[in-house]
Order: C-alpha cells, then sequence, then structure tokens
C-alpha cells in the first residue's frame, strides 16, 4: 500500500500514509486540514507589478509588486465575471481565467475598464461594488504608467 502510493503520488503522500498507520489521531486532523486546501476558493486576485528590464532581452525581464494586492478570497470577482461571459460584448473579460493568471499592459486598460463599467452594472452587493472598485482603482494607475501591468491571478 504504501510503495504503491509514494509510486502514484510521489514523498509527501508516502509520509502521510505512513502517518495513517502509526498514528491514526494525528492522521485524521491532517487529512481535514488537507480537505480544506483542496477545497480552497478559486478566486483571481489583481496585483499590480512593475517591469523592470534592462536592454531588450527578455530574460533581463524583472517584475516587482508596485501597489497593494486585491484579494478575491469569496470569489466574488470570479462570479461577477462568469456571469458576464458570453453576454458582455468586452472580450477582455472573457481572457478572465480563474484558474489561470492573466497579464495585462496599460495599453490594455482602457478595454478592461470598459469591462469593469460592464461588471459594475451587475453587481448587486456591497461587497461586489468594493472589488470592482478595487480593481478599477489598480487599473486607472496602470492606464496612466507604461511601466506597469495588472496581473490577474488565479488560483
Amino acid at each position: 500500500m504504501i510503495g504503491l502510493t509514494s509510486a502514484i503520488c510521489g514523498h509527501r503522500h508516502r509520509m502521510l500514509a505512513l502517518a495513517i498507520i502509526l498514528e491514526p489521531e494525528y492522521s485524521r486532523r491532517r487529512l481535514l486540514v488537507r480537505e480544506d486546501t483542496v477545497r480552497s476558493s478559486v478566486g483571481v486576485d489583481a496585483v499590480l507589478m512593475r517591469v523592470d528590464r534592462a536592454g531588450t532581452s527578455p530574460r533581463r525581464r524583472r517584475v516587482v509588486p508596485a501597489g497593494p494586492v486585491v484579494g478575491d478570497r469569496a470569489d466574488v470577482f470570479v462570479r461577477l465575471v462568469e456571469r458576464a461571459r458570453g453576454r458582455s460584448g468586452v472580450p477582455m473579460l472573457e481572457r478572465v481565467d480563474p484558474y489561470g493568471d492573466l497579464i495585462l499592459t496599460s495599453e490594455e486598460m482602457p478595454q478592461f475598464l470598459a469591462g469593469l463599467d460592464y461588471l459594475a452594472g451587475l453587481a448587486e452587493t456591497a461587497g461586489e461594488r468594493d472589488i470592482l472598485e478595487n480593481v478599477a482603482r489598480l487599473a486607472a494607475v496602470c492606464r496612466e504608467d507604461a511601466t506597469l501591468e495588472l496581473h490577474l491571478v488565479g488560483d
């Protein structure tokens, strides 16, 4: 059993299998923690990043945080985007992926801000309006500075 588990799942799961055999009470707690991490949210966080590029080589490209992170722990932004998917007429919203990352440049901000305006029309709660305002603030800053990118980071 342990050999099969480690061959399929790797070292971490082998240790978990050992814990199940040797310490059932400990393993039960550990499995519950693991279940919680599996059921984590699939929100999209918005992060403003500054691109520092010495020369023209993409290998010299360095990205550093340039502002606050707008977190989406309750999946509010993702649910709004899903509600608008296919109906918005704003293709930028179609590119938002709750499981992947989307990097938007300052040149793409006018279209992204138009998408956020569309989402604002769909917002029903104060929480939805708050997250849209916070993401729009980051997008407005990014629009004004060509060295900034807005990263939409999925889980």
